[in-house]
């Protein structure tokens, strides 16, 4: 499936880009094809990130599992702290 995969922070600048289409039907298929496109520290960086689809956490969903659908949209998102 086409999904658009959309990069934030430290993420975007690893990979150079803020956003590009990919074929995946899962999110680990994403996380997969980070590494191999932009290496072990992009791939590092999007692990620690808050990952959505379709701006609902992966968390609340099957994690890194996650089915995708065409046409969806998965966003890597620094975390921020606080207090």
């Amino acid at each position: 499936m086409k999904v658009l995969v959309k990069y934030r922070g430290e993420l975007a600048r690893l990979a150079g880009r803020e956003s590009e289409e990919m074929e995946a039907s899962r999110v680990d298929e994403v996380l997969r094809q980070i590494k191999a496109r932009y290496g072990a520290q992009a791939f590092k960086e999007a692990g620690r990130m808050l990952i959505t689809v379709d701006r609902q956490s992966v968390t609340l969903l099957q994690n890194r599992r996650t089915p995708l659908k065409e046409g969806c949209t998965v966003a890597f998102l620094p975390v921020c702290g606080g207090g």
